[in-house]
């Protein structure tokens, strides 16, 4: 089971994503429905690609970008749970 610290640093994970999505759906005004759940995984892959990629040329520390890079992660492996679960409104 997990230990109350680790769900809390769970929760704060989660609301930095939410706090990602609602910056970002602001611009995009829910286009990412327009894509499939496949789609969605495909772009949560190119950002794990991209991420891995600054973390080998910066291995000592953690570019700014990553900072929002891996919260968004989350959004586009929750858009395609939404997508194919029926939740994307």
């Amino acid at each position: 089971m997990a230990d109350k610290a680790g769900i809390e640093q769970q929760k704060e994970v989660f609301q930095r994503a939410l706090m990602v999505y609602i910056d970002r759906d602001e611009v995009r005004q829910g286009l990412w429905m327009e894509y499939t759940a496949r789609d969605q995984l495909v772009q949560a892959k190119l950002k794990i690609e991209r991420c891995l990629s600054l973390l080998e040329k910066k291995p000592e520390g953690y570019p700014g970008e990553i900072q929002k890079e891996v919260p968004d992660i989350l959004n586009y492996t929750a858009f395609a749970d939404r997508l194919i679960t029926g939740n994307a409104s």
